[in-house]
């Protein structure tokens, strides 16, 4: 009896094993949605929309970029938490969202390492310091010494609440020491319209930003990177500036819902990985000054877990948690 148990356990074993993999190679047999988490025109946008049509090309079936902005990524997040791990909902997180939101607010209802199955990193998007064309400051040095002389009178714009650059520009302020004003919107595109228009004072621009400094539209005081830009020449890193080691960029991240099958997942990376080295797709990324990083699963997981850590501490230092006092 014993022996038949195990012989008849093995056996579902190797059927769900084989079924797994005519799944996989079945895969997709209908379209795929991508969410991202910020609204249309920002830096997420721009990498859904750079790598979908690629996408379909190889999986003969429509590529769906979804945006669902709002919660500083918590929206978009905790949709693809509860969606089907049948590979046809994938996300492009953002780390720092990822696992800056959740630690901001615990009562999301998700966990960045549980709930997810991490397929591969694509690239690293930084971001840009700038101000409202009508502020007269043309420094981060001259920023700085104008809120320092009217506390609290400025304000600086964010893509949403709890989001990467609502946090980062939180670090910012506490390392220049100043008292600046909050206004989150619902994603970038909103932030530059408010910030073109001279409703809010200065914010941290992610790539979407650079044609309106090119034009002239709004000015960069400097880039939250470690080096500078190809694509704005003389504007200078903000670690050459005072803020030595000071970065505010994330990495996208494509992740599954957990539960996704090992076979599916493999095909995702290994198609990202393909894609990612076509001559366009490296042309295009260059010119949104985003350098391309595709990982296998395991380093995608490892990524989330040291931000998860870090950005986790760093808010409780900000004393940024929910129900706490800053």
């Amino acid at each position: 009896m014993r022996k038949f148990l195990g012989r008849a356990i093995l056996g579902l074993a190797i059927l769900s094993s084989i079924s797994a993999a005519c799944r996989a190679q079945e895969w997709p047999s209908k379209p795929v949605k991508l969410i991202i988490p910020f609204a249309v025109g920002g830096h997420s946008d721009q990498v859904a929309r750079g790598i979908s049509g690629a996408l379909q090309e190889e999986w003969k079936q429509p590529v769906i970029v979804d945006a669902k902005p709002g919660g500083g990524t918590a929206i978009a997040t905790g949709t693809v938490a509860k969606s089907a791990p049948d590979g046809y909902t994938l996300y492009l997180a953002n780390s720092c969202g990822l696992t800056q939101a959740v630690s901001l607010n615990p009562s999301l209802g998700y966990d960045p390492i549980k709930d997810f199955t991490p397929i591969s990193t694509v690239d690293v998007g930084y971001t840009i310091l700038v101000r409202r064309p009508g502020l007269n400051v043309n420094s981060v040095a001259e920023l700085i010494a104008l809120a320092k002389s009217k506390p609290g009178s400025l304000t600086y714009a964010s893509s949403g609440t709890g989001g990467p650059v609502h946090i980062g520009t939180e670090e910012f302020i506490r390392r220049a020491g100043i008292n600046v004003l909050h206004v989150p919107y619902t994603g970038t595109s909103p932030a530059i319209v408010a910030l073109l228009g001279d409703q809010v004072d200065f914010m941290f621009l992610d790539t979407s930003g650079v044609p309106h400094v090119t034009s002239g539209k709004v000015k960069a005081l400097g880039v939250a990177s470690p080096k500078a830009w190809a694509s704005l020449p003389g504007v200078v890193p903000l670690g050459d500036q005072g803020f030595q080691g000071f970065t505010l960029g994330c990495t996208d991240i494509v992740v599954a819902p957990a539960g996704t099958s090992r076979a599916i997942v493999d095909k995702v990376q290994q198609t990202l990985a393909k894609v990612m080295q076509r001559p366009q797709i490296v042309s295009y990324f260059a010119t949104i000054d985003s350098p391309i990083g595709v990982s296998t699963p395991e380093d995608a997981r490892d990524l989330i877990a040291t931000e998860y850590q870090k950005n986790g501490k760093m808010i409780r230092d900000l004393g940024l948690v929910q129900g706490t006092a800053k």
